[in-house]
């Protein structure tokens, strides 16, 4: 690739996969998908203003409309990857999509010169390395579900997670937030909430529950996902309900 090679189009079904992704969150969690429409307009006013010629890309993430989108964390990053498929106006969106993505495995290599700092290139790129995460985690959850489907008749939690299929979600970190809450609302009595609590606080940071209110721990959930910030994720230390770190 040369710096006058014209910019690849996302594949169309990596397009549609985004799409999909932020339809299924908007129809089983339409607040999270409000909040982040409404702060996602806030900050596009905030975009190249006409009183300032130069203003750049990166000005863009100096303004307060940036912080409250990122204080949403990574559970908006599908909705992040929608934006950056629906449209080549919001390339701008990349700005946010890197300060959420930990996972150097999604993120474009900065030394990728001609992608990285074409960002128009690098949205595309990012829409891609989305839907094959996309597959990845369904295929992981999929796995994880087989699992405990044979492990039912077990009441030890253990069971459900402190196995391989467990860990492999695990490894793929906050970003698919958006993808555990949908599984865990079409199994709300599932051990989804143990694997959302080390996703969102740490590795080994399980609730530590030895009783276990199934309702309760997906009203938590989904509360906190439809109108929560990131660091307002409900959190549990030995058992106790505390106020998150």
């Amino acid at each position: 690739m040369n710096p006058y090679d014209g910019i690849p189009n996302t594949r169309p079904s990596a397009a549609d996969s985004a799409e999909k992704l932020y339809s299924s969150i908007s129809k089983a969690f339409p607040g999270v998908v409000t909040d982040f429409e409404a702060k996602w307009k806030a900050w596009q006013t905030t975009w190249f203003p006409t009183n300032s010629p130069s203003f750049s890309a990166s000005d863009c993430c100096q303004v307060p409309e940036f912080d409250n989108l990122v204080a949403l964390g990574p559970k908006i990053v599908p909705l992040v990857v929608y934006k950056l498929a629906s449209t080549s106006e919001n390339f701008i969106a990349v700005n946010l999509y890197n300060e959420l993505e930990k996972d150097k495995d999604y993120l474009v290599d900065p030394n990728d010169v001609l992608n990285y700092n074409v960002l128009q290139r690098q949205a595309n790129l990012i829409v891609d390395i989305n839907y094959e995460r996309n597959k990845l985690v369904q295929a992981r959850i999929e796995a994880w579900e087989a699992h405990c489907t044979q492990s039912h008749v077990h009441s030890n939690s253990g069971m459900y997670t402190e196995c391989d299929d467990y860990a492999r979600l695990l490894e793929l970190g906050g970003s698919i937030i958006a993808h555990l809450m949908l599984a865990y609302a079409k199994d709300p009595s599932g051990f989804w909430f143990e694997l959302l609590h080390e996703t969102v606080h740490g590795l080994g940071k399980k609730t530590g529950l030895r009783t276990i209110d199934f309702k309760e721990q997906y009203a938590a959930w989904n509360e906190w996902f439809q109108k929560g910030e990131h660091d307002e994720a409900p959190w549990w230390s030995n058992g106790i309900r505390a106020v998150a770190e």
